[in-house]
């Protein structure tokens, strides 16, 4: 996967276009290949200046759109190539 990540707090500069290893859902937990992602200003002042949660190095990107591509043990309410319009929360 690929991911917009900094290694240090900053301006634009410190931002980086990485890539990563594919995550694996743990238990409880659903993997979601994101067709759309956000930047907002949220991810702004974590890029800027950290704080609670967002110690470096970290992700940016808090909000996401897309397909449940795999689940972790215990998921029961969502199924694999679930999207948009079914997924509850």
């Amino acid at each position: 996967m690929h991911a917009i990540r900094i290694e240090e707090h900053g301006g634009p500069e410190v931002m980086r276009w990485t890539e990563l290893p594919d995550p694996l859902p743990g238990p409880g937990e659903a993997l979601v290949r994101l067709g759309v992602a956000g930047v907002n200003y949220m991810d702004v002042g974590a890029r800027a200046e950290g704080g609670p949660g967002w110690a470096a190095p970290a992700i940016l990107g808090t909000e996401g759109m897309g397909h449940v591509a795999a689940l972790g043990e215990g998921v029961r309410d969502l199924a694999v190539g679930d999207g948009p319009g079914r997924c509850s929360t």
